[in-house]
């Protein structure tokens, strides 16, 4: 693996290897603070159809609010009604993102490896839900000596679908227990997927200015938050 992955809680990035620790330790403490952020909202946000938008809202904002400045941004949406089986994984390659293919290529190889690596089973843990999948792929890297990020962000819902066998549909659960499943082929029409694409920097004035704080509210459970392969050690 000429790169390192990184997952921090529901977001897979790959990480180039000359990308300095620093660097790699700040986007690893902005990213664990915006997700517990986020995971508060969901828990707190009622209605069950409601959990991913509050999670998604809260994230970003919080982003925004340590310093991320954002470049780009966009939505959509990828809801097939006909044609032969396909992947999860193919649909999230076809939504554009930057670095999404080489996320996408390391989790497999990850996922599908016996037994399964354990960074996989991380993300794969945070990510998938009751009803359903929210995470993010991308990649993490260098810019002016400030971490940069280029991220899809994403929510499945797991309801709808339908795994295939050949050309036949099989009404048969989905298997939420592996990140494999992401590249099992489904039922097109089954795949109501939704993505955000995003690239940013991080404001490293502006961050700093609140790495104490984040530091001490994050405490020990910051380790408990990220994993890496090969590892890295902040």
């Amino acid at each position: 693996m000429t790169c390192r992955v990184l997952v921090v809680d529901q977001v897979l990035t790959t990480v180039p290897r000359y990308l300095p620790a620093s660097e790699a330790e700040d986007y690893a403490l902005s990213m664990v603070f915006a997700n517990a952020a986020a995971r508060a909202a969901r828990k707190g946000s009622g209605p069950a159809a409601d959990t991913s938008d509050a999670f998604r809202r809260t994230w970003m904002n919080t982003l925004g609010k340590i310093g991320w400045i954002v470049q780009s941004a966009g939505s959509g949406s990828i809801l097939t009604t006909s044609g032969g089986g396909v992947s999860i994984a193919e649909r999230l390659s076809q939504s554009g993102g930057a670095g999404v293919g080489e996320a996408l290529a390391a989790l497999k190889s990850l996922a599908t490896s016996d037994p399964v690596d354990s960074l996989a089973e991380s993300w794969w843990a945070a990510a998938a839900g009751e009803s359903f999948l929210q995470g993010a792929l991308g990649t993490v890297s260098s810019a002016n000596g400030a971490p940069a990020m280029a991220l899809t962000a994403f929510t499945l819902d797991l309801s709808r679908l339908a795994e295939v066998d050949g050309w036949l549909r099989r009404d048969k659960p989905f298997d939420a227990t592996s990140a494999a499943a992401l590249f099992v082929k489904f039922d097109p029409g089954s795949i109501d997927l939704s993505t955000s694409t995003l690239t940013a920097t991080l404001d490293q004035q502006r961050f700093g200015a609140q790495r104490s704080d984040i530091r001490k509210a994050l405490g020990d459970r910051f380790a408990d938050h990220y994993v890496a392969v090969p590892a890295l050690e902040f």
